[in-house]
């Protein structure tokens, strides 16, 4: 199936198969923004990129896209947390969007101390930063040594804070990122990490989310993967129901001297029109992600339009983009009469 994109921002179309005749079809957009002033404003930098290909960022790895349904949307911030001074070891970070709140305390370098050897390890006090990524290395995780070799931290083998010995964990970091409601007092405590980035589906916060087990036998078994399974966000900010125009997304203390991003989720809609050979359909795209670059002040809202259609070989296929809210009939005038006739598609596509 071709795609006209009638829009100014870069789109796909992929497709899967479902069934013999069926197939599954889906149309993603990318629409970019900068924030100036707490508006969005046209953006003029180089395109987003979007398709199936991983895209790599210095705060983490966002994944291609698919021909699937998400699970409400994906709010991914990338960038650095700062202090309103210099000589700050400590500094909250907190993502709002309407009416939720998602919390991070940002701690310079610590690690486990003892002043006496009678006493309990403690965290030592944090060190001054000007910056520090928001990134899951940065989060309670890692990888412990054992006997075996090393034993990573299931919910985040990248990160920081992960012990099995006590004698380990003498001498050894903490995370930089912490949930400020269960703050890290002992050695032996093992939180769920926290960071805004891209969350990788490998790791099992986002696992445990997104599939569905049968635990009535002595091993669990697995029965379906839900539509979690497709999204890229920490599984703490996918964001159900997906933000309305005119919600407010506020991330405080990620630009220098504690400054933050403010912007208002716009009026931008898309729909598209599908016409397979001479019938006609047309399906709405909802939003399903927000990433926010705040060094660049940049906002990519990510819209996706799914949907199956039976496969016809030889049949004229195509999808349309446009924007706007998504009419309940195909319109007359979007009506394609298609040219004569030569209809050499091989059988495959």
């Amino acid at each position: 199936m071709d795609l006209d994109n009638g829009t100014p921002f870069p789109a796909v179309f992929m497709n899967t198969i479902i069934s013999e005749e069926r197939m599954l079809g889906a149309v993603v957009v990318k629409a970019v923004f900068r924030i100036k002033d707490n508006a969005l404003v046209s953006d003029e930098g180089p395109p987003w990129p979007v398709g199936g290909m991983p895209f790599k960022t210095e705060y983490g790895d966002l994944e291609g896209e698919t021909p699937f349904l998400r699970d409400g949307a994906d709010l991914i911030v990338l960038g650095n947390a700062y202090p309103s001074q210099d000589t700050a070891g400590f500094v909250n970070v907190t993502i709002q969007a309407g009416k939720f709140a998602y919390g991070i305390n940002v701690f310079g370098d610590r690690t486990w101390v003892r002043h006496r050897p009678d006493e309990p390890l403690i965290p030592s006090t944090p060190e001054p930063f000007s910056c520090i990524p928001l990134v899951w290395e940065r989060a309670y995780g890692g990888k412990a040594q054992v006997d075996a070799g090393e034993m990573p931290f299931a919910a985040n083998p990248a990160g920081r804070g992960f012990f099995i010995e006590e004698s380990a964990a003498e001498g050894g970091l903490l995370p930089n990122l912490e949930d400020p409601d269960h703050p890290i007092q002992t050695w032996q405590d093992q939180p769920d990490p926290r960071a805004p980035g891209p969350y990788p589906k490998e790791w099992s916060l986002r696992a445990h989310r997104a599939a569905e087990f049968n635990t009535e036998g002595p091993v669990p078994r697995l029965i379906k993967l839900k539509p979690a399974y497709f999204n890229n966000a920490n599984p703490h900010l996918v964001l159900k129901p997906a933000p309305t125009p005119g919600e407010i997304i506020m991330v405080n203390n990620v630009q220098p001297k504690g400054g933050g991003c403010q912007f208002a989720i716009p009026e931008l809609s898309f729909h598209v029109y599908v016409q397979l050979q001479d019938r006609p359909y047309v399906f709405p795209a909802h939003l399903d992600s927000i990433i926010l670059l705040t060094e660049e002040k940049r906002v990519i809202f990510g819209y996706r339009c799914v949907f199956r259609y039976r496969m016809v070989p030889l049949e004229r296929r195509i999808a349309v983009l446009r924007t706007g809210p998504a009419p309940l009939a195909p319109p007359p005038e979007y009506f394609i009469q298609w040219a004569e006739p030569e209809m050499k598609v091989p059988a495959y596509e």
